[in-house]
């Protein structure tokens, strides 16, 4: 991080190259800067760059000159900044060679993960395959079972079970007869009691 011949400043989302031979006469709204080695250099929290001159001046207080934020606040562009804002000034190759085996390692990492997940997912429908064998093998065999099934009704022809008619209590059965006798026992009249019948005839011969 330097701020000397070679060195690239970060100015308005662009990279530019600054030289000590350089004799610029635009200033910073122009975003280039006169004799930049003898000039010091300050970041605003919108991410745009100022000269002390500007800052001294005051015509940065109400807003940015680049992008009108207001009331912008600035820290000076030195070896004191923080990690997270000197690596935007730092050159390419060597963010680079920082990162580069960091990188590596999180995609040796994610193709590992990626490449477990394949499996496990490859498994599962391995599995799922075979359990659809066997239902499929399942049905098969309950139909067959059911075609045996009806072939013998067909070569047995009697009332089956299904043919008989249903009668008013909701069942089957096989024979008219003995549902009549059976509904006969049900609505026959009932009978009075044999011996208060004996008695009130006995009362009625007596006179009384």
């Amino acid at each position: 991080f330097s701020l000397v011949d070679g060195s690239y400043f970060f100015i308005s989302s662009h990279y530019f190259f600054i030289s000590s031979s350089s004799r610029l006469a635009n200033h910073i709204d122009r975003g280039v800067f006169t004799s930049p080695q003898n000039t010091t250099f300050y970041l605003s929290n919108c991410g745009h760059t100022c000269c002390k001159e500007c800052i001294d001046k005051g015509r940065l207080s109400d807003k940015c000159s680049r992008c009108s934020a207001a009331a912008p606040k600035f820290v000076t562009i030195d070896r004191s900044l923080v990690s997270n804002l000197q690596v935007l000034f730092k050159r390419t190759c060597l963010l680079i060679a920082e990162h580069s085996e960091e990188l590596a390692s999180s995609l040796h990492f994610q193709s590992n993960q990626r490449a477990l997940r394949i499996k496990g997912q490859q498994e599962h429908i391995k599995h799922q395959e075979v359990q659809l064998v066997e239902l499929q093998s399942q049905v098969t065999t309950m139909s067959d079972e059911i075609k045996m099934v009806r072939r013998k009704c067909d070569e047995n022809p009697r009332v089956d079970h299904f043919d008989r008619p249903f009668f008013p209590d909701g069942n089957r059965r096989r024979d008219h007869g003995d549902y009549s006798r059976r509904h006969a026992r049900k609505v026959a009249p009932r009978r009075e009691n044999p011996s208060a019948h004996d008695h009130s005839e006995e009362q009625h011969q007596n006179g009384g």
